[in-house]
């Protein structure tokens, strides 16, 4: 077997064993678990701060269909492997997006030589490209216009390149807002404090009165704790780590649409 055969094989057995074991679907029985009901904030919130990438977006769903668009262009009759075993290659180098997009089209490259570009030309046009899918995610857009009409002010903080304020606008996201806090351009990443005091300062609104919603255990719900801030954890692609107290998210939820309950009343 060729090194290009053996690495292609040795991501996908990664990848299937990570998708297979999700430690989180089960109870220490091994029975599948039931998803616990949100409960309610004891107070609510003077404003509420959100995180971008699959929080306010499904970051994910975009992220597969990319890649679904690309491989059919670009790599499906070239390589003669079926669509899903090269799709779950992208899915893996990817990494949620943590992989960042110089290594993670870098390592495409390698495996894969026929691609019509470099990393950079690459790089951009998976941006550009990115742009045309975006969408907010299921129950956001009536969340945030029940905030408005509440009087609720909110703001995003996100990590990564400054280019996150395409997808901010791209979303639509700027006529709810103008506090934005970007890490690349504040200078910190979450969960460092200073970036969710920095966005609380921006609203004018004490830590402590402002709700955290976010997908990341640490990133996100442990930053926004640390400060003081309630927080909601949005459930989605990261597993909550062993490590971490569960008590600190106030809430936990599968869907933005389980919030707007606590602010509806109020509109």
């Amino acid at each position: 077997m060729s090194f290009h055969a053996a690495y292609v094989m040795l991501i996908l057995m990664v990848s299937c064993a990570y998708t297979a074991y999700r430690p989180d679907h089960f109870s220490h029985n091994g029975e599948q678990r039931l998803q616990e009901p949100a409960l309610p904030l004891s107070y609510q919130p003077k404003a509420v701060l959100f995180d971008l990438d699959d929080t306010l977006f499904d970051r994910s769903k975009v992220f597969h269909a990319w890649a679904t668009s690309f491989v059919q262009r670009h790599l499906l009759l070239k390589e003669g492997t079926p669509l899903q075993e090269l799709l779950n290659v992208f899915i893996t180098l990817d990494a949620y997006g943590y992989t960042s997009r110089a290594s993670f089209f870098a390592q495409l490259q390698q495996l894969y030589p026929s691609l019509p570009a470099s990393v950079e030309a690459l790089i951009e046009q998976y941006y550009q490209q990115q742009l045309t899918l975006l969408k907010l995610t299921e129950g956001a857009g009536t969340l945030l216009q029940t905030l408005q009409s509440a009087h609720i002010p909110i703001g995003i903080v996100t990590n990564g390149r400054a280019r996150q304020m395409q997808k901010v606008c791209g979303l639509g996201l700027d006529q709810y807002t103008s506090c934005v806090f970007v890490s690349e351009a504040f200078g910190v990443k979450k969960p460092d404090s200073t970036i969710f005091l920095a966005a609380a300062a921006h609203l004018q609104i004490p830590a402590a009165e402002i709700l955290f919603v976010g997908d990341h255990p640490y990133n996100d719900i442990w930053g926004a704790h640390s400060v003081g801030m309630r927080t909601a954890w949005l459930k989605r692609t990261q597993d909550w780590p062993d490590t971490l107290s569960s008590t600190i998210a106030d809430l936990t939820i599968t869907s933005l649409a389980e919030l707007h309950i606590l602010f509806s009343t109020q509109a």
